[in-house]
């Protein structure tokens, strides 16, 4: 699933053909729904936002084909190698600094679905790992956010464009959050 707006007026999204939507919504008078008929669970819709949120691909990804044997040994569904890479400059040209993203796979097993990893690439070429993580992306003041085992941390470069894991700050810890589902109310159901 997943939509993206490309105007005020058209919608694309990540369905086949002309979807139906819930019961009790309508869709608004005068937007456009589109649909390249992929039907993915994230792409193209994922990386059209990657490119218009300033993300370059560097690195495309190769899957494995992995047998069913594989799969239930290692616990991954699906494998990438080498893994997909995308990367986003710091909004701060003085900072210089160069985040990636890395995609190793879908799928695991009692885990995520997404197996995404990001690294901080300094001005000296210096990489800083953050291992494992949910998101991560540039503040417009230089700073990172970024998402890790339910946690959402804030790092500021130090000098010369240094960035130190060590330091982060924890803004909220989502970790005894629990979903609860609350229906819409009706003005929301319609545009």
């Amino acid at each position: 699933g997943g939509g993206q707006f490309e105007n005020k007026r058209t919608l694309w999204l990540n369905h086949e053909g002309n979807p139906a939507l819930a019961e009790g919504f309508a869709r608004p008078v005068g937007i456009t729904l589109c649909s390249g008929g992929w039907g993915g669970e994230d792409d193209p819709i994922y990386s059209l936002r990657l490119m218009r949120d300033g993300w370059r691909m560097a690195q495309p990804a190769t899957r494995v084909d992995l047998s069913r044997r594989d799969r239930d040994r290692i616990g991954i569904s699906f494998l990438f190698h080498p893994a997909e890479i995308w990367q986003r400059d710091n909004p701060r040209p003085d900072i210089g600094a160069r985040l990636r993203m890395i995609h190793h796979g879908y799928g695991e097993r009692d885990a995520r679905w997404n197996i995404v990893s990001h690294e901080i690439v300094a001005p000296d070429s210096e990489t800083v790992p953050l291992g494992r993580t949910d998101w991560a992306d540039w503040d417009r003041n230089g700073d990172l956010l970024y998402a890790k085992e339910g946690k959402l941390f804030r790092l500021s470069p130090q000098t010369r464009g240094i960035f130190d894991p060590g330091k982060s700050r924890e803004l909220a810890d989502f970790n005894g959050d629990r979903f609860q589902a609350i229906p819409p109310p009706d003005w929301a159901k319609t545009w």
